[in-house]
């Protein structure tokens, strides 16, 4: 019986994996004739030296996009790492706020939020100054 259906798992696994190479195939041909068309006009319309520099420039803007993915996926983490210590902060004044240590006011609403939905003038004018002065 494990047998049999150790056998039904890799025929899927079979089929799938022959359907993900014919998806392969098709893409490469029509990546294959996207380049003949590019390489066809940049044939009657760039010189040997143009397409050199077309090239380098090309080769520099992919190096340059892939700097600013790492540089983004940083910040990312840096922003999540600030929203975790912010909720931390919230949480343990909250906390001491309900044990009667101090009287303090609930934060705004405007930390739980993605700051990337907030236009400027949409921030409280605290915040702006402290964003300023630094």
């Amino acid at each position: 019986m494990a047998m049999a259906a150790k056998a039904r798992s890799l025929l899927c696994d079979l089929k799938e994996a022959k359907s993900d190479l014919a998806v392969a195939k098709e893409r490469c041909a029509q990546l294959e004739e996207e380049k003949r068309m590019i390489l066809a006009c940049l044939g009657s319309c760039l010189r040997p030296d143009e397409e050199e520099l077309v090239r380098i420039q090309l080769e520099t803007l992919l190096a340059e996009k892939a700097h600013l993915a790492q540089e983004n996926a940083c910040l990312a983490r840096e922003n999540q790492f600030l929203r975790e210590i912010l909720e931390y902060h919230i949480l343990t004044m909250e906390n001491r706020a309900t044990n009667g240590e101090h009287n303090i006011p609930k934060p705004p609403d405007f930390f739980t939020s993605d700051c990337n939905d907030f236009e400027d003038n949409e921030l409280p004018p605290e915040t702006i100054k402290s964003t300023i002065i630094r």
